[in-house]
């Protein structure tokens, strides 16, 4: 079966092309599982936000679980997406805590919080 030189080249470089191909998408696998953990995570803090009470502290409570939210195995676009949405709202708490109110910063909280659904979505 192998007696000619083409089989014997051609055969390895399908093996490696099929390998490279399961390898990828594996990796694709384990992308979209952890970035649905992360989204699972994402909306439980967006309940428990809108279930309780007004307040700073309801927001602060939501800022600590969206940075608890396990990301260690999430793509890294997914990652800094939710740091990014999460310092977007400490800022805007801080601003209200200097006395500047909590709609100063409403533009970016909502482009950070696009950036995040964009990106979780690119892995859905």
């Amino acid at each position: 079966m192998l007696k000619k030189k083409s089989t014997r080249i051609l055969l390895p470089i399908l093996f490696i092309a099929l390998a490279v191909f399961c390898a990828q998408g594996f990796i694709g696998a384990v992308r979209q599982t952890h970035t649905s953990a992360v989204e699972r995570d994402f909306i439980a803090a967006l309940a428990q936000l809108q279930n309780s009470p007004p307040g700073i502290g309801r927001v602060e409570r939501f800022v600590a679980r969206l940075r608890a939210i396990d990301t260690n195995h999430a793509p890294v676009e997914v990652k800094q997406a939710l740091q990014n949405y999460a310092s977007a709202i400490q800022q805007s708490v801080n601003g209200a805590k200097a006395g500047h109110g909590f709609a100063s910063n409403d533009a970016a909280i909502a482009e950070a919080r696009q950036r995040f659904i964009d990106a979780a979505h690119e892995y859905d």
